[in-house]
C-alpha cells in the first residue's frame, strides 16, 4: 500500500540522488514536488540540504548558487501551504483539545508510541529485525 511515508521515502531517494548527480534543474523540480506529498518532512529536508550545502559552498565543492536555487525552491514549494493557512476560516473551539489529543492519537499513532508498533505492528517489528539481523550477519 502506497503511504505519504512510502511516496515521501522515494521522493526524498530521488532529491538526494539529483543532488549527489548534480542535476540541480531535477533536484529543484523534486524538492518543490516533495512540498506537495509531506510539507513538514520537505522543510525540514531544504533545512538538512541548506545545511550541506553552505558547508560544501564553504569548501568550494559547489557552486554558492546551489543555495540560493535550495531557497527558492523552498519558498516555492511552502507558498501553497502557507496560502491554505492562510484562507482557511477562523472560527472559536473548532475541537476541543481533548478531541484533538485523541485525533492525534489515532492519526499519529505510529509516531507517537512504541507500544502501539508492538500491540498493533508486530509483523513489522518482526521483519525489521530479521532485516537488521541478516545484514549484520552478511
Amino acid at each position: 500500500m502506497l503511504s505519504v511515508r512510502l511516496i515521501n521515502g522515494f521522493v526524498s531517494i530521488f532529491i538526494l540522488y539529483a543532488f549527489v548527480s548534480k542535476k540541480y534543474y531535477l533536484f529543484y523540480s523534486l524538492l518543490i514536488l516533495s512540498f506537495f506529498v509531506h510539507p513538514n518532512s520537505s522543510v525540514l529536508m531544504c533545512i538538512v540540504l541548506l545545511a550541506v550545502s553552505t558547508i560544501l559552498a564553504l569548501n568550494r565543492k559547489i557552486k554558492p548558487s546551489v543555495i540560493i536555487g535550495i531557497v527558492i525552491s523552498g519558498l516555492i514549494g511552502v507558498i501553497p501551504t502557507l496560502y491554505s493557512l492562510y484562507i482557511f476560516p477562523s472560527v472559536d473551539n473548532l475541537i476541543t483539545n481533548a478531541e484533538w489529543y485523541l485525533n492525534m492519537i489515532n492519526d499519529e499513532a505510529d509516531d507517537f508510541s512504541l507500544l502501539y508498533q508492538i500491540a498493533y505492528k508486530i509483523e513489522s517489528i518482526i521483519s525489521y529485525l530479521i532485516l537488521l539481523i541478516a545484514t549484520y550477519i552478511g
